[in-house]
């Protein structure tokens, strides 16, 4: 309704060339702003959207064919804490379908409201989408090969399974390290149900007890997670994200022995580039992520983010017991997942085993790390992270590189559709 006032007090302003609207508690100055059409390559809409409130103002943004907030449009900012004149800056991912898609921004202003209709145009290169993208099955193995040559390589192999509903929602993840067994019991079960839009439910088990742990999730309007509590225990996560739906914060309580209660992350050019682990009120130490730019990470390319599920690139909490942060990632539920592929598995760079009678450090290094992905059809079917590790002794200021007890790792990720 409030998008058709807008294009009636247009056409009847066009003799005089006043575009304004009049919409109660919010003032629009050039309603030909509300309705928007972009090419499928635009990240951002040529022209931003100018209004004027009488108070503080909230957002929503929606799509006819789907009930959750759409992943490929964002704005900021996304409200107002007062009355004032605000541009909203609109921005999106590229759309590799050969479909055109449109969203809907609302903007509510106590009992008033504007519409703002976005049509991002579809591509004459399309990406088939699901299911061909929907994930079942990842056959994973390591390798671990040292240089003294005084042992057999140690190997070990793990299988996950995915399942999911008929609206396509991930309902279970299985992970089983040892695929070989006869008992086809699985090591680890992660089972997610959906009592409503605003709620997830998280069921996590192993075979080693019989005792389960749940969580319950708290999503916003958009379908992000803001919140996420134990059922059993005091643990809380929460996550706050910027205008452009990325996760800025994630912040954890309720454990008393836990060392780092908050993370910061950094984010550049659509890509999660750096994630800040605070103790208490100071910065302790920081990840660098980096990324293979001419690897797109879309769901349409792949319906779940392995940036969090095989490496941990993603918003998270560090050393908590349950891993929320890449779990909620993973399945599309911590806000943009980051547009590329990444070349980094975080992980100390240098970390000490241990202190020599002579008071040396004996301490590992990592070199040459890379993560390879190797795609059929725009489709990620496999997975390599490789690095060799050095070893050197450290005492007063100096190294001492000790070649033969250094190794090299390797792990392969195989992904089934």
């Amino acid at each position: 309704m409030a998008f058709m006032a807008a294009a009636l007090l247009a056409s009847c302003s066009d003799k005089d060339n006043d575009y304004s609207g009049d919409f109660g508690q919010i003032k629009v100055p050039d309603t030909r702003q509300l309705e928007q059409t972009v090419t499928a390559n635009d990240t951002q809409t040529a022209r931003g959207v100018t209004f004027t409130t009488e108070g503080a103002w909230t957002s929503t943004i929606a799509e006819k064919t789907r009930a959750e907030a759409p992943d490929w449009i964002g704005i900021s900012p996304d409200h107002g804490d007062a009355a004032g004149s605000y541009t909203l800056k609109i921005t999106l991912q590229p759309n590799d379908s050969e479909e055109s898609r449109t969203a809907t921004i609302v903007i509510n202003c106590g009992t008033s409201k504007i519409e703002i209709t976005v049509t991002q145009e579809g591509t004459d290169n399309p990406v088939e989408p699901m299911p061909a993208n929907r994930i079942t099955r990842i056959e994973s193995r390591q390798q671990t090969i040292r240089n003294s040559g005084d042992s057999d390589p140690e190997r070990w192999t793990s299988t996950s399974h995915f399942a999911y509903d008929d609206a396509g929602r991930l309902t279970s993840y299985e992970w089983d390290d040892t695929p070989e067994n006869t008992d086809n019991a699985m090591d680890e079960v992660l089972r997610i149900s959906y009592p409503d839009a605003k709620t997830l439910k998280l069921s996590a088990e192993t075979t080693e007890s019989p005792e389960k742990e749940s969580y319950t999730v708290t999503l916003n309007d958009a379908g992000r997670a803001v919140a996420a509590r134990s059922d059993d225990g005091p643990e809380r996560w929460t996550f706050a994200y910027d205008g452009n739906g990325c996760c800025k914060e994630c912040t954890y309580e309720g454990d008393e022995t836990h060392y780092y209660p908050r993370t910061v992350c950094r984010w550049s050019g659509n890509d999660l580039t750096g994630l800040d682990i605070y103790r208490e009120q100071d910065l302790d130490f920081s990840y660098e992520f980096e990324y293979h730019t001419d690897r797109p990470n879309t769901p349409a390319l792949c319906n779940l983010d392995l940036n969090a599920l095989l490496f941990d690139v993603c918003p998270d909490i560090e050393d908590a017991d349950f891993f929320m942060g890449s779990v909620l990632s993973g399945i599309g539920r911590l806000g943009n997942r980051s547009a590329h592929l990444t070349n980094t598995n975080p992980d100390e760079s240098v970390f000490v085993v241990e202190q020599l009678p002579d008071g040396s450090f004996r301490r590992f290094r990592v070199l040459n790390e890379r993560i390879e992905w190797k795609q059929v059809d725009g489709r990620i079917t496999e997975v390599i992270w490789s690095q060799e590790v050095e070893c050197f002794l450290e005492k007063d200021g100096k190294e001492t590189v000790i070649p033969e007890q250094g190794y090299k790792e390797t792990e392969t990720h195989r992904i089934f559709y």
